[in-house]
C-alpha cells in the first residue's frame, strides 16, 4: 500500500510544485452522495493533508509570504516525498495530519477527493491582488503621513531662528540652535525607550502631542523677546520639547512602522517611497516655512506645523484601524528593560556600528546646505546664482541617488539569490554591498572635494556627485536598520541615532567657529570624518557573516 501511496504522490509531485501553502489549506471537502473511496486512496488523502499542514507551516516564513506576493512559481517548495512518508509514519502528533477529523468527513461522504488546480490558483491569485491592494494602500498612508510630518516640521524648524535672528540677535539663535541640538543629545535615546515601551500608536500620540505643545510655548514667548529676554528659556524649552517629539515621528515611519506592517518586495517599495517623501519634506519644508513666515509671521508656520502633525496623525490612525494587532498592540518580549545606550551597543547583528558610521557622515561642512560652505564659496568668487543652482543640484543628485539604490539594490539581490537559500538572506547581503559601495564613493567624492576647496567649481561638482553615494547609502542604512535591530529597540536604536548625528553636528559647529577664517581646515577635518565613517563601516562588513546576514533574534 504503501508503495502504491508512495508512486501516486510521485506522479502528481509537478501538479503540486505549482500550488501555494495557501490553496493547500483550503483543500475540497468530500462531498456528500459520492462514491466510497477505496483504502489506498484513503491513505493519499490523508498523506495529502499531512503534507498540506506542513506547508501551511512554512508558509509563515518570510520566503512564502514573497512568493503569495506575485511569484506563483515560489510559492510552494519541492515536494519531498520519501520525507512525507516517513513523518506520516513516524509521526507522534496526530493533531498534525488531523486524522480523526479525515476518517470521519470521508466515511460519512464517502467521496473521491479530486485536486482542482485551476480553482487553486486563481484563489492565489485573487489572495495576490488583494495583499498587493492593501501593501499599496498601506505604503500610500505611511509615507503621506511621513511626508506631512517631515515637510511641516522642518517648515518650523527653518521659520523658528529666523523670526528669533529678528527679535533676539544672533546670540539668540545661536542658543536655540545649540539647546536643541544639546536636548537630543542628553535626551533623545531616554525619549527613544519610552516609545519602544508603549504600543506604536500611543507612542506617536504622546510624541505629537509633545511636539504641539513645544510649538505652543514658543509661539507664546516669541513676542515678547524683543522687549523682554527673560522669555527665551520658554521658548528654549519649548523647541527643545518639539524636538525631542520629532525623534519618534521623523524615523519611526522608515524603521519601525514600515517593517511592521510590510515585508518582501512591499517593504523594499514603502522604504523607496519613505525615503523619497523625507528628501521632499527636507527641500519643501525650508521654502514653505520662509513663505508662511513673510506673509503671516512665526505663529502662523507654528499653527501649520501643529496641523502638519495632526494630518499625520490622522493617516496612521487610519492604518491602526487596519492592523490593530501591530500598532495598538503592545510589543512582544524585548530587551526594553535595559537602558537606551546598553541596548543599543548591545545589538548582536552590529547594527550599532552602522549607525555610527552613519553619524560620522554628520560630521561635515562639504554639503550643498551648510552655511559656512556657502560663505566660503562666496568668498572665493562663486556668484549667487551658482550659489542657487548648487543647492537645487545637490537636491536632485539625492534624488538620484535613492533611485539608483533601489536599481542596485534589486539587481543585487538577483545575483545573491543564487549563492543564498532565502530570498531574505540574499536582500540583506545585497544590501550589504551597495551600503559598501555607496560609503566608498562617498569617501573618494568628499575627499576630492576637500582636496579643490581654493577651485570652487571643481568642489561643487565633486559635493554634488557625493549626494548621490551619500542618499544612496542613507536607504542602505535604513533597511539594514529594518533587518538587524530587534522590534522592541528601535526607538532606542533611533533615539541613540539622534544623539549621535547631535553630537556629530555640535562637534562641526564648534570646528567651523574655531576655525572660521580658515575653511581648508574646515574641509579637511570634514573629509576626515568621512573617512572614518567609510572605515567603521568596513568593520561592519568585517563582522561573521551569520552575525551580519541574520537579524536579531527578537527582531521581526
Amino acid at each position: 500500500m504503501w508503495l502504491t501511496t508512495a508512486g501516486v504522490l510521485l506522479v502528481a509531485q509537478p501538479a503540486w510544485a505549482l500550488l501555494s501553502p495557501q490553496a493547500l489549506g483550503r483543500l475540497p471537502r468530500p462531498s456528500k452522495g459520492s462514491e466510497s473511496i477505496n483504502k489506498g486512496t484513503h491513505t493519499a488523502h490523508l498523506l495529502l493533508r499531512g503534507a498540506s499542514h506542513l506547508l501551511r507551516g512554512a508558509s509563515q516564513d518570510a520566503e512564502s509570504r514573497d512568493a503569495v506576493d506575485g511569484t506563483r512559481e515560489r510559492a510552494v517548495p519541492i515536494l519531498d516525498t520519501e520525507r512525507w512518508l516517513a513523518d506520516v509514519e513516524g509521526s507522534a502528533e496526530p493533531t498534525e495530519l488531523d486524522t480523526a477529523y479525515e476518517l470521519e468527513s470521508i466515511d460519512a461522504s464517502g467521496a473521491k477527493l479530486e485536486l482542482d488546480t485551476d480553482t487553486w490558483l486563481e484563489t492565489v491569485d485573487a489572495e495576490a491582488t488583494l495583499k498587493a491592494d492593501a501593501d499599496a494602500e498601506t505604503t500610500l498612508l505611511l509615507t503621506l503621513s511621513a511626508g506631512a510630518s517631515t515637510t511641516f516640521a522642518t517648515a518650523w524648524q527653518f521659520a523658528l531662528p529666523l523670526a528669533l535672528l529678528e527679535s533676539g540677535g544672533p546670540q539668540a539663535a545661536a542658543t536655540l540652535m545649540a539647546a536643541t541640538t544639546g536636548a537630543k543629545v542628553l535626551f533623545a535615546p531616554s525619549v527613544g525607550r519610552l516609545a519602544d515601551k508603549a504600543p506604536r500608536v500611543d507612542a506617536a500620540r504622546a510624541a505629537r502631542a509633545a511636539q504641539a505643545c513645544g510649538v505652543g510655548l514658543s509661539c507664546l514667548a516669541l513676542p515678547h523677546l524683543a522687549d523682554e529676554t527673560s522669555w527665551l528659556p520658554l521658548l528654549l524649552a519649548g523647541s527643545a520639547i518639539e524636538a525631542l517629539g520629532a525623534v519618534v515621528t521623523k524615523g519611526a515611519p522608515r524603521k519601525d512602522w514600515a517593517p511592521t506592517l510590510l515585508d518582501g518586495d512591499a517593504l523594499r517599495k514603502a522604504t523607496v517611497s519613505l525615503s523619497n517623501a523625507a528628501l521632499l519634506g527636507e527641500l519643501a519644508g525650508p521654502a514653505l516655512g520662509a513663505f508662511i513666515l513673510g506673509a503671516s509671521g512665526a505663529p502662523t508656520v507654528g499653527a501649520a506645523a501643529v496641523a502638519g502633525e495632526l494630518a499625520a496623525q490622522a493617516a496612521l490612525e487610519r492604518l491602526r484601524a487596519r492592523a490593530p494587532g501591530a500598532l495598538s498592540a503592545p510589543k512582544g518580549e524585548t530587551t526594553k528593560a535595559a537602558p537606551a545606550w546598553a541596548a543599543f551597543f548591545g545589538q548582536p547583528s552590529g547594527a550599532a556600528i552602522t549607525t555610527v558610521a552613519f553619524a560620522l557622515l554628520w560630521f561635515t561642512a562639504l554639503t550643498p546646505h551648510a552655511p559656512v560652505l556657502l560663505a566660503a564659496l562666496a568668498d572665493r568668487g562663486a556668484p549667487a546664482e551658482s550659489l542657487a543652482a548648487f543647492r537645487a543640484a545637490g537636491a536632485l543628485a539625492g534624488a538620484g541617488g535613492v533611485a539608483l539604490y533601489a536599481a542596485a539594490a534589486d539587481g543585487r539581490t538577483e545575483t545573491r539569490r543564487a549563492q543564498t537559500t532565502t530570498t531574505s538572506e540574499a536582500r540583506r547581503l545585497a544590501t550589504r554591498d551597495v551600503a559598501a559601495l555607496s560609503i566608498f564613493g562617498q569617501v573618494v567624492a568628499v575627499t576630492v572635494a576637500a582636496t579643490f576647496v581654493d577651485a570652487p567649481q571643481t568642489l561643487m561638482v565633486a559635493v554634488v556627485v557625493s549626494r548621490v553615494f551619500l542618499y544612496a547609502f542613507d536607504v542602505a542604512y535604513v533597511e539594514l536598520q529594518q533587518q538587524l535591530v530587534a522590534e522592541g529597540d528601535r526607538n532606542a536604536v533611533q533615539g541613540c541615532e539622534a544623539a549621535l548625528t547631535g553630537a556629530a553636528e555640535l562637534g562641526l559647529a564648534g570646528v567651523a567657529l574655531a576655525y572660521a577664517t580658515d575653511f581648508e581646515v574646515v574641509a579637511d577635518v570634514s573629509a576626515t570624518a568621512v573617512v572614518a565613517a567609510g572605515l567603521t563601516f568596513a568593520a561592519f562588513l568585517a563582522r561573521r557573516p551569520e552575525l551580519v546576514s541574520r537579524p536579531s533574534s527578537s527582531s521581526r
